[in-house]
Parts: C-alpha cells; sequence; structure tokens
C-alpha cells in the first residue's frame, strides 16, 4: 500500500496520514497541507527544470528567411 500519491496538482496521502516537517530534536515544525504543497511544488520544480535541461537556446539564424 503507496503512503502518497499524486495527481496533476497536489500530493494525495493515504486516509489518516500527514506529512511533515520534524526538526532534529523531534519536534514538528509544520504538517499537514501546507508541507503537502511545499514538497508537491519542489517535485514539480525540479521536473520542470531537468526536462527544460534538455533544450538548446534557438538560434536567431535558424529563422532567417529562404531567399
Amino acid at each position: 500500500m503507496s503512503l502518497v500519491s499524486a495527481t496533476n496538482n497536489a500530493l494525495v496521502m493515504a486516509p489518516g496520514h500527514r506529512l511533515a516537517i520534524i526538526n532534529e530534536h523531534g519536534q514538528v515544525v509544520e504538517q499537514g497541507q501546507a508541507v503537502e504543497q511545499q514538497v508537491f511544488d519542489a517535485m514539480t520544480q525540479q521536473v520542470i527544470d531537468q526536462f527544460c535541461s534538455r533544450f538548446k537556446p534557438l538560434n536567431p539564424a535558424d529563422f532567417k528567411k529562404a531567399a
């Protein structure tokens, strides 16, 4: 059973589970929907960065009209 899945817009946690940020002392710093959104946004940005890193800049010479 997977505890975390995703849609195109958000992470989806299994019923009864929450994501949390816990500090080195074991204290919950932040939890719930705010953490889920931060994780989703970070993962989305990573996918975009990796995908776009494979593209090369457009060369203006590629757009010159043929005579």
